[in-house]
C-alpha cells in the first residue's frame, strides 16, 4: 500500500490495470534477494526494506526473474523506459551502472530510495509536515535530500499523528464546542 501511494504521488495514478489479467501488482526487489542472501549473506530485514522494494507488473517480474539492477534499469533506459520513476533516486536513475551489486552500493541506494519513499509519504499524507521541513531547511540553507533524516518508525509515527491532527482539525470545525488539543508532529 505504502508503494502504491508513492506511485500515485510521482505518476499521478498507480501504474496497474488490475483489469488486465496479468498485470496485477507484484512486489519486486530491485536488488535480488536470493543474490543479496547467498552471495552477501544478508538478512530478511536488509533485504525486504522498503528501499529495496518496488510494485511491478506480474509478468515482468516473472521475465526479469535475478537479473542485477545495473544491468537491467541500462536495457530499461536503453529503450525508453523512465527509470526514474522506479529508482526514485535521480543520481542512480541518471547512471544506472552506478547500482553495482556491491554492499556499499546496495546499502546508499536502499536509504537514498527509503528517503525518497518517505518523502513522497509525507507530501502526500502529511504534507504540512513535509512544508514545514521544507522550510526549515531552506532557512538553514540545506539540500532538500538532506530534509528526512528520520528512521521508520519516527516517520511512521509523525505520518499518523498528522493525520491525527487534520481529523480532530476537521472534526472541530463542525463541533467546534469540542476542545480536545491537537497533538504535534
Amino acid at each position: 500500500m505504502l508503494l502504491n501511494i508513492v506511485y500515485a504521488d510521482r505518476w499521478g495514478t498507480s501504474p496497474f490495470d488490475v483489469a488486465f489479467k496479468g498485470n496485477e501488482p507484484h512486489v519486486d526487489h530491485i536488488y535480488p534477494q536470493y543474490m543479496l542472501r547467498s552471495k552477501m549473506g544478508m538478512g530478511s530485514a536488509e533485504i525486504n526494506d522498503i528501499g529495496n522494494l518496488r510494485l511491478f507488473g506480474a509478468s515482468d517480474n516473472i521475465r526479469k526473474r535475478g537479473e542485477l539492477p545495473d544491468s537491467y534499469f541500462a536495457r530499461l533506459k536503453k529503450h525508453g523506459v523512465p527509470i526514474e520513476k522506479h529508482l526514485l533516486v535521480s543520481r542512480f536513475a541518471a547512471d544506472p551502472q552506478l547500482l553495482k551489486f556491491a554492499p556499499e552500493t546496495f546499502r546508499e541506494f536502499r536509504e537514498a530510495r527509503r528517503e525518497e519513499i518517505w518523502r513522497s509519504l509525507k507530501r502526500t499524507v502529511a504534507p504540512e509536515v513535509a512544508e514545514h521541513e521544507a522550510a526549515a531547511a531552506s532557512r538553514a540553507g540545506d539540500e532538500p535530500q538532506s530534509i528526512l533524516r528520520l528512521n521508520a518508525a519516527t516517520a511512521t509515527n509523525c505520518l499518523f499523528e498528522g493525520e491525527h491532527r487534520r481529523s480532530a482539525e476537521r472534526f472541530r470545525a463542525v463541533r467546534p464546542e469540542v476542545g480536545q488539543p491537537v497533538p504535534r508532529c
